[in-house]
């Protein structure tokens, strides 16, 4: 199967600010997941290797065993969910298989054989019907996706002491850029992961889970929108999540899919938590860009005009002092909620939107990371909107440009 490619959408153009209170209607759950803490790197990527013939017929040789393994379990009447777990492994084998270049280094080679040999254990494991994978803190789960029928891996971490018997807040993490992150990567990846780069996140009770989004999700827009969509829904058929606290977060690019998430979807989050996210400026950097373009280009790059959608969000930009690039998207942001009306007041590494619940943060002295201060004041936001919860707004500013993100509570467009 190969890679979902990104398909451009046309846009109509739709505006509405609704100021009159209504009987709120319950809040849509939304989406979650757990954030991978750690600075991305910038630049160009390293070169990939080219798998040795020897290295691709091992791996097809792994693949075609997990997929006859599955086969079998399907045909047992295996619990479907657990298959799902297992078919993974094949999907991720024969992604490698149709891109035998992907991989970063040996390294990543040497992680694929241990990542299927892992997925043939579960097959045995499942078929002695006592699946192991189930237990410990850090988990890899899938999902099929109903966009194509792939079978994608997401990662769970689960709070230290934790009880499924109460519902708990849920993370969504988006990382960053990742080339050469091939399922078989995200798998060895989450379940031997070495520590943060970055400040860890505080632990707070939450289930964090990592979004896989087809390596680079095309910025976690199009097909990786809706695949943190479909994986939050899926760690909701598992776990016992807490509808009201679902808190979104991301970094670099991961900060670049938060914001188009977080901006279009405002009733689905109780926070969001934006890091070094840059937005595309296609629209102020091309002039000769006809009005059709720019209609779509408002619909799927420019912050500027969705950032009112803070407004029922409360959100935190934040970036490093040392990161021009991408700390131009908070402030063009921040600037646009300025001109709606919502001053920023406070210092200039912690600014606070007054009438609106965005904060508005910079890492001194910090390139591309987050600073331990700047961690502590996220984990505090976090802190005091998860304990809070979600709720309806009686007051609702909500700017929309097509029927495709049409909703925000109790106000929805229809055409």
């Amino acid at each position: 199967m190969k890679r979902l490619l990104p398909l451009a959408a046309a846009a109509l153009s739709l505006f509405v600010q609704t100021i009159v209170a209504q009987t709120p209607a319950p809040a849509v759950a939304a989406p979650a997941a757990g954030p991978r803490a750690g600075a991305q790197k910038q630049g160009a990527p390293a070169p990939s290797v080219q798998a040795k013939p020897e290295e691709v017929a091992k791996i097809k040789a792994k693949t075609e065993q997990i997929d006859a393994l599955v086969k079998d379990l399907k045909a047992k009447g295996a619990k479907a969910e657990l298959v799902t777990d297992v078919e993974v492994y094949a999907h991720a084998g024969r992604m490698l298989l149709e891109n035998p270049d992907m991989f970063a280094n040996q390294n990543s080679i040497e992680h694929a054989f241990t990542t299927l040999d892992q997925g043939i254990e579960r097959a045995h494991q499942l078929q002695a019907n006592s699946p192991q994978w189930n237990q410990g803190k850090r988990q890899i789960h899938a999902y099929q996706s109903a966009i194509d029928g792939a079978v994608l891996p997401y990662g769970i971490t689960l709070p230290e002491n934790y009880d499924p018997s109460k519902p708990v807040r849920l993370y969504v993490w988006l990382h960053g850029r990742q080339n050469n992150t091939t399922e078989t990567e995200f798998i060895f990846s989450h379940l031997n992961r070495r520590g943060p780069g970055n400040p860890p996140v505080a632990d707070q009770g939450q289930i964090q889970l990592d979004c896989f989004g087809r390596i680079n999700g095309a910025g976690w827009h199009w097909a990786g929108e809706m695949d943190v969509f479909e994986s939050i829904a899926a760690v909701k058929k598992r776990f016992n999540i807490d509808d009201q606290r679902i808190v979104l977060r991301g970094f670099s690019q991961g900060g670049e899919g938060a914001w188009h998430i977080s901006l279009h979807y405002p009733d689905r989050f109780v926070a969001a938590e934006i890091g070094a996210g840059t937005v595309s400026r296609t629209a102020q950097q091309r002039p000769d860009l006809k009005p059709f373009q720019l209609s779509t280009l408002r619909i799927w790059e420019n912050i500027s005009e969705w950032a009112l959608n803070v407004h029922n969000l409360p959100l935190a930009g934040h970036d490093g002092e040392n990161d021009p690039g991408q700390l131009e998207s908070s402030l063009r942001a921040r600037a646009q909620l300025e001109k709606e009306g919502f001053p920023s007041v406070g210092e200039r590494d912690y600014l606070r939107s007054q009438g609106a619940p965005g904060l508005w943060m910079q890492s001194l002295a910090t390139g591309h990371g987050t600073s331990a201060l700047v961690r502590q004041r996220l984990d505090a936001l976090l802190k005091e909107w998860g304990d809070k919860g979600q709720t309806s707004p009686d007051r609702i500013r909500f700017p929309t440009y097509t029927t495709r993100y049409n909703r925000a509570y109790w106000v929805s467009l229809d055409g």
